[in-house]
C-alpha cells in the first residue's frame, strides 16, 4: 500500500545521507520497525487465523510512540501466512533501496528521494520463533536467541547466529528420513521453511522482547497466578478487599483472582505495581512476596525512557536475584521461556534502546479496527484487498487534513 506509507512520511524529518554525485536531489534513509501478529479472536476463529502487518518509523519520540498517527497498517489476510505477507512487504522495502522513491519535504520545501530499511521486527514470542526458524517454546532448545535448554534456563547460553542457523536448515534438507530430521530439530531447535527475514536482518538479535508480552502477559501473569493460587479463601478475600481500597474505580480489582487469565495487559501492568502491598496485607509467603517486589521493580525500570550504564547494571542485578529465587522456590516457572528471556533483557536495551521504544501497544490497539474493517463489508469476496483500500483512503484523507503536498501532472508539488 504505497499510498499509506508515502503520504504519511513526506513531512517527517530523518537522517540525511550524502546525495549521489549525479543528482542534486538529496537522499534520506528511513529506518522502520515492522510489526507482525496473529490477531485471531472469537470473530476470526482459531482455525482461521487473521494475520496482519503494521509499520512505524524507528526512533519516534516516546511521547508520540503510542499515538496511532505515527504507525500505519500494511496488510491483513485470513488465508495468507505471515511469511507470505512479510515477503511482499520486504520486497517493497528492498526495492526502495535499489530505486529510491521521490517525494517532497514539507519542512524545506524541496524534492527528496528516500529509501527504507528495517531497524527491527516487533512481535510476540510465537512470531519471534517463526521469524527465527525456531521450533517454539516446547522444544528442548527453547530460546530463539541462544542455545539455552530447560536445564540451564536461568542463564544465557551460546548466542545463535544466522549463518549457523542457515547451515542447520541445509542439513535438515539433506536428511533422508523423517526420524533423522526430527532428531536434528530436537537437538538444535531449528525448523525448515522459507523465511524472507534472513535477507534483511538478523532475527535472533533484531527482534527485541516487548513490554506487553514479556512482562504484563508473561512473567507478571505467571508469578501473580502462582501467588494467588497459594492463598487460602480467607487470604484471597483480604487481598481483594485491600486491592479494592487502592482501586477506587474497580477497574482491575473486580473478580481479579477469578478471571486473572483473561485480564488484559493494561490491567496486569497496574496490578503488579500494587500487588506487593495487597499480597503483604493478605499474608503471602515471604519468599513469594520478595519475588513479587523484585518483579514489580523490574517492571518499573523497563518503563524508563532512558538508560545509563548504572541503570543497566542495576537492572541486571535485580533480574539475576529474581531468577535465582525462581530457581530455588518456583521450579514450575523456571522452564517458562519468558522467564528465560529476562536474561537477554539488558542486551536488548543496550542494542535497541528503552523497551518503551518498541512497545507493542500502538499496534495491538489497532487490531479491533482491522477486524471491524475486515468483517463489516458488504462484499465479502476480497476482504484483504478491500481492507487495504479502506485504510489507504483513510490515510489519504488524513494527509489532506494535515496539509500534505501532492504531485501534479507537470511534476510540481
Amino acid at each position: 500500500m504505497p499510498i499509506s506509507v508515502l503520504s504519511k512520511y513526506t513531512v517527517t524529518s530523518v537522517i540525511e545521507d550524502k546525495p549521489e554525485k549525479d543528482s542534486t536531489v538529496p537522499q534520506i534513509s528511513i529506518p522502520v520497525n515492522l510489526f507482525i501478529d496473529d490477531t485471531s479472536t472469537n470473530v476470526s476463529k482459531r482455525w482461521q487465523p487473521l494475520h496482519c502487518a503494521q509499520i512505524q518509523l524507528a526512533g519516534v519520540p516516546l511521547q508520540y510512540r503510542n499515538n496511532e498517527t505515527y504507525s500505519s497498517f500494511l496488510g491483513a489476510s485470513e488465508h495468507a501466512s505471515v511469511m507470505s505477507i512479510s515477503k511482499l512487504i520486504l520486497q517493497d522495502i528492498k526495492s526502495t533501496q535499489q530505486i529510491p522513491i521521490e517525494t517532497f519535504d514539507a519542512n524545506t520545501k524541496t524534492c527528496i528521494t528516500f529509501r527504507m530499511e528495517v531497524a527491527s521486527l516487533i512481535a510476540d514470542f510465537n512470531m519471534l520463533s517463526l521469524a527465527c526458524n525456531h521450533a517454539g517454546a516446547t522444544t528442548l532448545k527453547f530460546c530463539p536467541k541462544c542455545y539455552a535448554d530447560k536445564d540451564n534456563c536461568i542463564t544465557k547460553d551460546r548466542e545463535r547466529f544466522p549463518q549457523e542457523t542457515m547451515r542447520t536448515i541445509e542439513r535438515l534438507r539433506l536428511r533422508g528420513t523423517e526420524e533423522s530430521k526430527k532428531s536434528l530439530k530436537k537437538e538444535t531447535g531449528v525448523k525448515d521453511y522459507d523465511n524472507p527475514f534472513w535477507e534483511i536482518l538478523n532475527p535472533h538479535r533484531d527482534i527485541p522482547s516487548g513490554v506487553l508480552h514479556l512482562f504484563h502477559l508473561g512473567t507478571s501473569k505467571h508469578l501473580l497466578k502462582v501467588c494467588i493460587d497459594s492463598l487460602s479463601e480467607a487470604q484471597i478475600s483480604l487481598f481483594e478487599s485491600h486491592l479494592s481500597g487502592l482501586d477506587s474505580h474497580q477497574r482491575i480489582s473486580f473478580n481479579i483472582c477469578k478471571h486473572l487469565n483473561s485480564r488484559q495487559g493494561k490491567d496486569l501492568k497496574k496490578l503488579i505495581q500494587v500487588a506487593p502491598f495487597s499480597l503483604s496485607f493478605a499474608g503471602l509467603n515471604a519468599v513469594y512476596l520478595k519475588m513479587t517486589c523484585l518483579l514489580a521493580l523490574i517492571n518499573r525500570m523497563v518503563c524508563k525512557d532512558a538508560f545509563d550504564e548504572e541503570d543497566i547494571h542495576l537492572l541486571e542485578n535485580i533480574v539475576e536475584k529474581y531468577l535465582i529465587l525462581i530457581e530455588e522456590n518456583l521450579p514450575q516457572l523456571k522452564n517458562k521461556v519468558k522467564t528465560h528471556l529476562l536474561t537477554h533483557l539488558t542486551d536488548e536495551i543496550c542494542r535497541h534502546g528503552p523497551p518503551l521504544g518498541y512497545s507493542e501497544d500502538v499496534f495491538e490497539k489497532r487490531h479491533g479496527v482491522i477486524r471491524a474493517k475486515l468483517f463489516n463489508q458488504e462484499n465479502q469476496l476480497a476482504r484483504s484487498r478491500d481492507t487495504a483500500i479502506l485504510f489507504g483512503k483513510s490515510y489519504l484523507f488524513q494527509h489532506v487534513l494535515m496539509g500534505g503536498f501532492f504531485q501534479t501532472n507537470d511534476d510540481t508539488w
